[in-house]
């Protein structure tokens, strides 16, 4: 399974647990309210039918009170008694939830019907003066039959509302644990993939990072022979598997040899690097030079100086390829270009101070650090340099060394002299020039120079200067 596959299953699987407990939230909320509802409506439906028992109570007190006195208005107050009855009834009507309930309603509205009609027969005895039959009504009728029906149907409503609201209660509290339980099991899920994904990100992605950004600082540093498992069959194996690819082709080109005859050859015992090799050819070199210098080849000193003037050319230019030797590829960093500058003129400190020659920095205010390779862009500011050096006379001259900004996207590296100046602002015409106009030590070292401009994306410029002088100028586009 790809690294891709095996993280969106798991972030997937998280999403999804995520959803749950959502969802599982929103439901007991939305259950909670809609059961409170339903238990205010059962509520308010019990006060109404404890409000229709009232108000029928207290409408027919006035019938004792037409039966012990004469009372003319006893029946216009029975009658304004019971007129609330119709509101209360439609109400009580509009809570009912289901035909059982809208049932009830009915039944408690004809009981209080039957009470009304007999109430009224009472009254009409009282006023036709048959006081006896109206008691007798009374006793029989309305108390031992009506009263005690209206009683049990208004007792059973109250009581089916109290029944309706305590199942209501236990559901709640049944869906709330419920909830709290799914809730619990989801959190501990969470928790757990949570942990699972942190081990798996830890042991499975960030160590072979780690192991990954080690061997590439090992690579860095020169060792060709380090190597990472290759053996994962995810995103982070390909990447194993081309650093490798990587460090053997740079394994390859690290070419090894002897030096035997004045030759270099590959040798059975041969071990270091190609700078080694240029290191120990410089050394012969060198030495032969002093050798030379002090015993002589020959009895032709014109002979002689030429040679040594050919070997310290030779010289000169395998230093050069030595320099630019020390690195594979760009290892770009933040540089102050004023410290880079610096790091320049310091390793021509000494020549400048016997040769009396006059050193300028001009930096830009405006020009922040810039990423470069910070050794091999000293190295081409050194070679440009050097150039110049060449340049100036035996003793003065000046050199102008330079760090601005000529663009919004493009930084200018300079290296100025008043020297005797260049055949040619032709870079490429000066490179390829046949004749000996120009010294093959710079030539070597301006090709060297301009091969690492170009790996920067830049160019490098030369440019001859009125009255004398060459401007050599390194383009380099602007990095973050």
């Amino acid at each position: 399974m790809t690294l891709r596959r095996k993280l969106l299953t798991a972030f997937g699987a998280l999403a999804l647990l995520g959803l749950l407990v959502v969802g599982v939230t929103v439901f007991a909320v939305v259950q909670w309210a809609s059961t409170e509802e339903t238990l205010r409506g059962h509520y308010v439906r019990s006060l109404r039918a404890q409000e229709v028992r009232a108000v029928t109570f207290r409408a027919f007190k006035e019938i004792p009170d037409a039966l012990a006195t004469v009372d003319p208005n006893a029946r216009q107050e029975f009658q304004q008694a019971l007129q609330p009855l119709d509101r209360v009834f439609e109400q009580w009507s509009a809570l009912a939830d289901d035909p059982n309930e809208q049932q009830q309603v009915q039944q408690v509205q004809q009981a209080v019907d039957a009470l009304i009609t007999d109430a009224g027969t009472v009254f009409d005895l009282v006023d036709q003066g048959r006081r006896p039959e109206a008691v007798q009504l009374v006793e029989s009728v309305l108390e031992d039959q009506d009263f005690a029906r209206f009683e049990e149907l208004t007792a059973a409503a109250v009581d089916s509302d109290r029944q309706q609201r305590q199942a209501l209660t236990e559901q709640t509290e049944s869906i709330r644990h419920s909830t709290g339980l799914v809730l619990a099991v989801t959190a501990v899920g969470v928790l757990a993939l949570t942990l699972l994904i942190g081990a798996y990100l830890s042991g499975d992605i960030f160590a072979p990072l780690r192991q990954l950004r080690a061997a590439l600082q090992d690579l860095a540093a020169g060792d060709v022979d380090t190597r990472v498992d290759d053996q994962r069959r995810d995103e982070l194996g390909e990447a194993n598997r081309a650093f490798n690819r990587l460090a053997e082709q740079l394994s390859d080109r690290d070419w090894t040899g002897s030096v035997g005859d004045g030759a270099v050859t590959d040798g059975a015992g041969a071990n270091g690097s190609s700078r080694d090799t240029l290191d120990r050819l410089l050394s012969g070199l060198r030495d032969d030079v002093a050798e030379l210098r002090s015993t002589g080849i020959t009895t032709d000193p014109t002979r002689t100086a030429a040679l040594l003037t050919r070997i310290d050319g030779l010289t000169s230019v395998i230093t050069r390829i030595a320099d630019y030797a020390d690195t594979v590829g760009l290892r770009l960093s933040s540089v102050e270009p004023a410290a880079l500058l610096r790091d320049v003129v310091d390793r021509i400190d000494e020549e400048v101070i016997t040769r009396r020659i006059s050193v300028q920095y001009e930096l830009d205010a405006a020009l922040g650090p810039i990423r470069v390779d910070r050794i091999k862009m000293r190295s081409t500011l050194s070679e440009l340099t050097r150039n110049a050096l060449d340049a100036l006379p035996e003793l003065g001259g000046r050199l102008t060394l330079r760090a601005r900004i000529i663009a919004d996207d493009t930084i200018s590296l300079e290296v100025e002299d008043n020297g005797t100046g260049i055949p040619t602002d032709d870079l490429d015409g000066l490179l390829n020039r046949a004749d000996r106009d120009v010294n093959p030590s710079h030539r070597v070292g301006l090709r060297l120079a301009t091969t690492v401009v170009q790996q920067h994306g830049g160019r490098l410029l030369l440019k001859t200067r009125p009255g004398g002088g060459t401007l050599a100028q390194v383009l380099l586009p602007a990095r973050d």
